[in-house]
């Protein structure tokens, strides 16, 4: 798949917007970086599938998806990842 070139090193953009609408404001394999925090609960995992397929469009290669999800649902969001994407690690955050 062909990527377009990122801009440079200091090249930083914040989208703050439902991640389906990113693929407007990004350009195809320029982003190092997605951030989504989607909707939580069993009735929202079939979201999954569409923010591995937003991340595999806008991200360079070896860029970094970094999602927060639900712990009790965490099996299936990272099958839904890995159909498009490779599993790296899981953090825990406390508040």
């Amino acid at each position: 798949r062909q990527h377009a070139p990122v801009d440079g090193d200091n090249d930083v953009r914040l989208h703050h917007c439902d991640f389906r609408l990113l693929e407007k404001h990004v350009r195809p394999g320029s982003a190092r970086l997605v951030l989504v925090d989607p909707p939580r609960g069993r009735d929202a995992l079939g979201v999954w599938p569409d923010v591995a397929g937003c991340a595999e469009a806008v991200l360079i290669d070896g860029g970094v998806l970094a999602v927060l999800s639900p712990l009790m649902y965490l099996p299936e969001v990272v099958a839904a990842l890995g159909h498009r994407l490779q599993y790296r690690w899981t953090i825990t955050l406390f508040r």
